[in-house]
């Protein structure tokens, strides 16, 4: 019903194709397009099947909500299951990576959207996840039963826009046999220091493991606004990760990395590692990009 508006908890899902570029280079639009419905699908039916309802689908990415996170977690970890045994036993003509991200918290309720913390953080944490991995915060972990039966395992503290305090990111192991002990690095120990500086027009930003990501987009979430219709509302992300900055596209129109020898590349929905230097285009390419161009550099120095 149209004003129906609520404030609830829920818990938030986003499962998301992972370098889906690759698919379509491998099998082409047409073999591509239906390898990724068929995923979407059989995502789809785990969350009804687990007493989720599908929000909505953003191309290769869907979001999911939940009551109660433990029923997020046996859906997410049935999905990674089935979309792997899919792969493995040459159910479908290519091998599919898929990525999990969830939060539980405060959602706003309209009518069949859901808005709010737990949406904006559930979105973090599968920007964040890799290929087969499931992520949540600890907020989400401490909800649990410890009867839930649901094996996690710490990953990294990090910041996200929004929260003063660093959040503790875990992991769901849903094959434990892949389990691997994880041992934070001590920044005190570390020898060299590394910043990427990143210019827009009007302002310069800095990532590093103090700031570890910095999102783009035409949405007044992101922390660099560009206010252009060939922009997406969240376009792009730079991620610092070990020593290395990372730039991943979740646009429409895609993102183009100019380095400093003059090559260019194209991502749509994927990633890539950033040189040392370069410019970074915003959709496509265009005389009227104006600010749509950010420069970029990495700055390093000995502790």
């Amino acid at each position: 019903m149209e004003g129906d508006v609520k404030h609830t908890q829920s818990t938030v899902l986003f499962a998301d194709i992972s370098d889906s570029t690759k698919l379509y280079q491998l099998l082409g639009d047409a073999d591509a397009r239906q390898l990724v419905m068929d995923c979407l699908n059989l995502v789809g039916g785990i969350v009804e099947n687990g007493k989720g309802r599908i929000i909505d689908r953003i191309g290769d990415e869907l979001m999911c909500a939940f009551e109660q996170p433990a029923a997020a977690i046996r859906a997410a970890t049935q999905i990674q299951k089935e979309v792997y045994d899919a792969g493995m036993d040459g159910k479908w003509s290519a091998r599919i990576n898929l990525r999990i991200g969830l939060h539980h918290g405060a959602v706003v309720q309209d009518g069949q959207s859901i808005f709010g913390d737990a949406v904006y953080t559930a979105n973090r944490m599968v920007s964040l996840a890799k290929g087969q991995q499931i992520l949540l915060t600890k907020e989400t972990v401490d909800q649990l039963n410890p009867q839930s039966g649901v094996l996690t395992r710490f990953v990294d503290r990090t910041r996200i826009k929004g929260k003063k305090e660093r959040i503790e990111i875990h992991e769901v192991v849903w094959n434990p046999q892949d389990m691997t002990v994880v041992i934070a690095p001590n920044p005190e120990t570390t020898i060299g220091k590394i910043k990427l500086e990143l210019k827009t027009p009007t302002d310069t930003y800095l990532i590093d493991a103090d700031r570890p990501m910095l999102t783009i987009g035409r949405s007044k979430d992101c922390d660099v606004v560009v206010n252009d219709i060939e922009v997406s509302r969240l376009h792009a992300l730079i991620e610092y990760n070990k020593g290395q900055f990372k730039l991943v596209d979740r646009s429409t129109n895609g993102t183009r990395i100019l380095k400093a020898d003059g090559r260019e590349q194209l991502l749509r929905r994927d990633e890539m590692p950033l040189p040392a230097d370069g410019t970074i285009l915003l959709g496509r390419k265009s005389d009227q990009a104006r600010g749509r161009i950010l420069k970029f550099r990495c700055l390093a120095w000995s502790s």
